[in-house]
């Protein structure tokens, strides 16, 4: 045995294994989806939609997203649809520190004008399977229910939900992580349709959202609308967003001729994770996996969320404090040292 582990070229298993992620659509075809492939993309982050608690039906100021008394509550509550910055400050001057009691944050990813319109369709369908079904992996947020990862499917009578960690889903299934009652749910799906209507071509995106509950407001601090002014949607909530991009294996063994052997036996273990994160992604290395409890570890996917976490950084701006934003220039002193100082900070000052 010693001579055939010297026989081995052991330094190649030294460095820990890494899966590289074959991007395949849901028949298995190769889709070409690479990490350069991402310049063909658009990441945009909003408010999906907000609820706050009501003391009854009243004239509403303007607002640029779409109010909705929910007939249930008899106006005891109010949501927006696409809320901007602006109309959550519009709602604090009508409702003072109204208490929330949903938030929904989405992430619409879809391909730059420059695609030819022919591409574009497969392109976010693409998204759908090989990013999000792929490597979508929101457990580390706080609140998540880790034990429910499924697809909801229609079909002509009634529908379908089934797990999601021994095969793909269809581009055109919901993918759901966490149950609609718990304090937060994660869910991928294709956006065709808005406000019921059918949504011209050029408008369909691949879309995440991160809706909290209650549990899930309070986990964050987010008690009154009065907290989303400042709030880090970046730091806060990119967990909910993290994606993977394969699996490492280590080997941990002081001895070197055991390292050797289980090394060998890891590089064996590492061909067969290629397949099954091939085939399923991530969800094979989860609960309910063929590759479940293995000694992995979930290799992030940094090109992707390093574009989800600019989309967010750009919405927690627009909702930025504005004590610390410089909305006018600064006076010009006559003495002209200090006129080019203040003259620095007019040219490089922010703005809402």
């Amino acid at each position: 045995m010693g001579k055939l582990l010297d026989s081995l070229d052991v330094e190649r298993f030294e460095k820990p294994f890494c899966v590289s992620s074959r991007c395949l659509n849901a028949n298995g075809g190769d889709t070409g989806m690479t990490v350069m492939s991402l310049d063909r993309l658009m990441f945009g982050a909003k408010i999906d939609y907000v609820t706050i608690r009501t003391v009854g039906k009243v004239m509403l100021p303007a607002l640029s997203g779409r109010p909705v008394w929910p007939p249930q509550y008899h106006g005891e509550r109010l949501t927006v649809h696409d809320a901007s910055a602006v109309d959550i400050q519009t709602l604090v001057g009508a409702f003072g520190a109204a208490v929330l009691l949903e938030l929904e944050i989405a992430i619409d990813v879809r391909p730059r004008n420059c695609v030819p319109p022919e591409q574009r369709e497969s392109l976010v369908q693409a998204v759908m399977v090989d990013i999000f079904a792929r490597g979508l992996e929101p457990s580390a947020g706080v609140g998540m229910a880790n034990q429910f990862r499924a697809f909801y499917r229609r079909l002509d009578a009634g529908h379908m939900v089934r797990p999601f960690n021994k095969g793909l889903p269809r581009a055109t299934d919901q993918q759901l992580h966490g149950g609609r009652h718990d304090a937060v749910q994660v869910k991928g799906y294709l956006k065709r349709r808005d406000n019921r209507k059918d949504l011209p071509p050029e408008k369909h995106c691949a879309r995440v959202e991160v809706r909290l509950g209650s549990g899930g407001l309070l986990a964050h601090d987010l008690v009154t609308l009065n907290d989303l002014k400042g709030f880090q949607f970046r730091k806060k909530l990119m967990p909910y967003f993290r994606h993977v991009r394969g699996t490492q294996r280590l080997v941990r063994c002081k001895s070197g001729q055991s390292r050797a052997m289980l090394s060998v036996l890891a590089a064996k273990q590492n061909e067969i994770d290629q397949e099954h994160h091939a085939q399923v992604g991530v969800g094979a290395f989860l609960k309910g996996g063929k590759r479940e409890g293995g000694r992995v570890r979930l290799l992030r996917d940094t090109p992707v969320n390093n574009r989800i976490g600019q989309a967010l950084l750009r919405l927690e701006r627009q909702h930025a404090d504005p004590k610390f934003v410089c909305l006018e220039m600064p006076p010009i002193s006559e003495d002209q040292g200090w006129a080019r100082v203040f003259t620095e900070l007019g040219q490089s000052r922010m703005t809402i």
